[in-house]
């Protein structure tokens, strides 16, 4: 599929997920397009959009006409993807959102609630990585993870 290919020739996805994962992902992310657009004036969050597939999926459903909740927890990686927006007149509203702290989420959320109304659909694509030695890494970092 043309939308597919998008992602994985534009190196939106970061190395080290094998071929079949991404693809089983973007169609998860597909089918979830095609279904919002089934609700009428749908409102979509998507965690950690800053970068990659978060970044690209706000755009996706954005361009289907689904207002679009990005979150990230540094609001200044926005310029970028609130360019675009503009440029393209998309439905994207950008919020701080640190999903590590539950104030956050939670002021996050409500600030949503009360412009939109309602969330249909949540993409929770924020992530945390380590990478290095197993034997360097602290029981707080591994639950840092979770």
């Amino acid at each position: 599929m043309k939308w597919y290919n998008f992602f994985i020739n534009n190196n939106a996805i970061t190395s080290g997920i094998g071929d079949y994962k991404v693809v089983k992902l973007l169609t998860h992310v597909y089918n979830l397009i095609v279904l919002c657009q089934k609700i009428e004036k749908a409102v979509a969050v998507v965690t950690g959009s800053s970068t990659g597939i978060g970044f690209e999926t706000s755009l996706a459903l954005a361009r289907k006409g689904i207002k679009t909740c990005v979150t990230m927890r540094d609001t200044q990686k926005s310029v970028h993807l609130e360019t675009i927006a503009r440029e393209e007149n998309l439905p994207i509203k950008v919020f701080e959102m640190n999903v590590h702290n539950d104030n956050s989420v939670s002021n996050a959320i409500q600030k949503m609630v009360n412009e939109y109304g309602r969330i249909d659909i949540l993409v929770n694509n924020a992530g945390y990585g380590l990478f290095g030695a197993l034997e360097d890494f602290t029981i707080l970092d591994f639950k840092k993870t979770i």
